[in-house]
């Protein structure tokens, strides 16, 4: 339907269980109309003999969905975080603030190259290593250099000098984390703005070269299995043996450095922001199977980076304490490390996958928990009260007024009018009573124009924005035959 009648009904449905009848009908009503107080209050009077239990349920976009525009990737897919609430309102409650007390969750869709999150400026890393990981189950790569201005001779040039000063000892800092990162890491700073396979094998045959006229470096991470890593510990053994670089060999070696690179860093980040204590524990929470194929791996640090990203999140508007900490850890990486997620075998990042990866984050927290400064910024996006009317032990109705900032209904938004309170007649009478009631002295009328005046002003610039309205469900039983 589409709320032409004087109801202004959008929806009428029927269902039918064993022993019940149950109607529902849904009416529209227009953007800011303060009516649909006033239509609720007296024609539902009768429901007043019944046992009433309300609840409230409100939404903050914290982190809106917003289309892309002509600065964002391709790729880009919007990121969503709301704070849920809900409490016990009262009878009177419409589009009222949630107490302190109200517990509240969360629900985190991080998206994916999406600049409002945490960490979005390693994204543009990870593409290069899921591109890698696509390389080699398909054979074809999309190269995607993080500068892609830096050309052949600059970057062999840089990987003579990297090779020198590691020789004498004076390398300097190169990427987050510093004094941490081993030769294999610090090659992969300069080789993931390779443009192409020539400019990958060129760079790789100077490491190649160094190594067969002796090149030795003892300064390796135990647990780097890169295929570098392991060359550098048995040249040192006297044991080298070089892999032709040849098909997509160099591909995987440099993926393989990407990875050593990208987990260190992301196990660097869980330690520093509490959501773990050491690598040991994250390993734990989430195992990475060494002897995985490379391009597996690729899609398991995606996943690692993805709840890395959706926890941060939570962070920011969520005051979490250590134990709450870890404990949305170990919460967010159980699930995700069931999900089955290959963005390699799809050669992109797609909304499948990032709904795949949709969090609700129930941390048994209250409003209070929540920082101050979001609610200077922020309004509900969507407010309802679900008003349930008991008879006895069973539902005999339920009344639920619903409001929000944007409408699904566009083809019936523009439709929906203020009510003529004059065309019910329940309101009529409402009407007529109260002017009995309020006969008096040509100063007290005044005085109660400019209180009805001033109550209507704020309840309008209560209502101003939203779009409301009214589901009906009568639950009627059936006659036993």
């Amino acid at each position: 339907m589409d709320a032409s009648d004087a109801m202004k009904t959008s929806f009428l449905g029927v269902s039918r269980t064993e022993d019940l009848l149950i109607t529902y009908s849904v009416r529209c009503f227009a953007r800011g109309d303060i009516t649909v107080e006033d239509y609720i209050q007296p024609n539902f009077r009768f429901l007043d003999q019944l046992q009433p239990t309300f609840t409230a349920y409100c939404s903050y976009d914290l982190i809106p969905p917003r289309p892309n525009v002509d600065t964002d990737a391709a790729t880009r897919i919007t990121a969503n975080v709301q704070l849920l609430a809900n409490w016990r309102a009262k009878r009177e409650d419409l589009l009222v603030q949630p107490p302190r007390s109200a517990p509240v969750s969360l629900s985190v869709c991080v998206g994916w190259l999406d600049k409002r999150l945490p960490y979005t400026e390693w994204s543009q890393e990870l593409c290069v290593i899921l591109a890698l990981g696509s390389a080699l189950r398909t054979g074809t790569m999309n190269w995607q250099p993080i500068d892609p201005t830096v050309t052949s001779h600059q970057l062999h040039a840089s990987v003579k000098a990297l090779l020198e000063e590691e020789e004498l000892g004076r390398t300097p800092p190169a990427g987050d984390w510093a004094e941490y990162r081993d030769l294999s890491e610090r090659l992969w700073v300069l080789l993931k703005n390779c443009s192409s396979n020539r400019m990958l094998v060129d760079a790789l045959q100077i490491v190649w070269n160094a190594l067969r006229s002796g090149y030795k470096n003892t300064m390796m991470h135990s647990n780097n299995m890169s295929t570098i890593a392991r060359l550098m510990k048995d040249a040192c053994a006297g044991d080298l043996k070089l892999p032709r670089l040849e098909g997509l060999t160099p591909l995987e070696i440099l993926l393989e450095a990407g990875l050593e690179y990208f987990h260190r860093s992301c196990i660097h980040q869980y330690i520093s922001s509490g959501f773990v204590v050491s690598g040991s524990e994250l390993e734990s929470l989430y195992p990475i199977n060494p002897r995985a194929a490379t391009e597996d791996r690729a899609d398991v640090i995606f996943v690692l980076y993805q709840a890395l990203v959706a926890m941060s999140s939570c962070k920011q508007y969520l005051h979490l304490d250590t134990q709450q900490r870890n404990i949305l850890a170990r919460r967010v990486l159980s699930h995700y490390s069931a999900l089955k997620i290959s963005p390699t075998s799809e050669g992109m990042v797609t909304e499948d996958i990032i709904r795949k990866l949709h969090l609700n984050v129930d941390m048994n927290a209250k409003l209070n928990d929540v920082y101050p400064s979001v609610f200077k910024i922020k309004t509900p996006m969507t407010w309802r009260k679900e008003s349930i009317y008991l008879d006895g032990k069973n539902i005999s109705y339920i009344l639920m007024p619903h409001f929000a900032r944007s409408t699904r209904l566009p083809h019936i938004a523009f439709k929906t009018t203020s009510f003529d309170s004059y065309d019910l007649q329940s309101i009529r009478e409402d009407e007529n009573l109260h002017a009995e009631w309020n006969v008096g002295d040509e100063s007290n009328q005044i005085n109660d124009e400019t209180k009805s005046d001033s109550k209507s002003t704020r309840k309008g610039t209560r209502f101003n924005g939203y779009y409301s309205s009214l589901l009906i469900a009568s639950f009627n039983p059936l006659p036993f035959i």
